[in-house]
C-alpha cells in the first residue's frame, strides 16, 4: 500500500488521474443509446400510422353516414334486399348489400349491411359492415302479424287470469 500520499487505492489499482472511459463503458452506453433510438423510432413510426389510420376512418365516417341514411330510408324491402349503388360527392360510387331477417319482436327487422367505397386519392377499396335494427310494419306479412298479435293477447289474458286466481 505504498501508492503515495494523496492517492487512494480503488479496487487494488491506483488511480492515474483523468484517463477517460474504457472501451467497455463506451461499448455499452452506445448500445443503449442505439437501443433507445431503436424503440423510440418505431414508437414514432407507429403513431404516425395510427395517425394515418384514424385520418382515412374519419374522411369516411360522413360518407358512411351519408349512405347508410340513404338505404335507412328505403321503404321497399325487396329494393334494399337487391342492394345497389349511392352516389357520393367525395367518394364516387359506393356500392352496398344488405341482408334482412326477421326477429322475435314484431315489426323489427335485422339488416346486415355491407358497403364498399373506393377511395378516389389512393384507389384503395375500403369495404364495412354494419348491423341495423330497423322497426319496419309494412315488412311484415299481415297475417303473420294477425297471428302474432293474437297469441300475445292470449298470453297476457292467460297471465292476467292466472294473478287473479291466486
Amino acid at each position: 500500500m505504498s501508492a503515495g500520499r494523496g492517492s487512494k487505492l480503488i479496487f487494488g489499482r491506483v488511480p492515474h488521474g483523468n484517463r477517460g472511459f474504457s472501451l467497455i463503458e463506451v461499448l455499452l452506453a452506445l448500445a443503449l443509446f442505439t437501443l433507445a433510438i431503436t424503440v423510440l423510432t418505431q414508437a414514432f413510426v407507429n403513431t404516425l400510422h395510427s395517425l394515418d389510420l384514424t385520418r382515412q376512418e374519419t374522411d369516411l365516417n360522413p360518407v358512411l353516414r351519408f349512405v347508410r341514411s340513404q338505404i335507412i330510408q328505403e321503404p321497399d324491402r325487396a329494393e334494399l334486399e337487391r342492394g345497389g349503388s349511392i352516389n357520393t360527392l367525395a367518394f364516387g360510387d359506393a356500392y352496398w348489400q344488405c341482408r334482412i331477417e326477421e326477429t322475435a319482436t314484431m315489426d323489427l327487422f335485422r339488416v346486415w349491411l355491407q358497403i364498399e367505397v373506393t377511395d378516389p386519392r389512393t384507389a384503395e377499396s375500403h369495404e364495412f359492415e354494419d348491423t341495423l335494427h330497423l322497426l319496419r310494419p309494412t315488412w311484415s306479412d299481415p297475417l303473420d302479424r294477425s297471428r302474432t298479435k293474437a297469441e300475445a293477447q292470449d298470453r297476457l289474458l292467460e297471465r292476467r287470469e292466472g294473478v287473479y286466481i291466486q
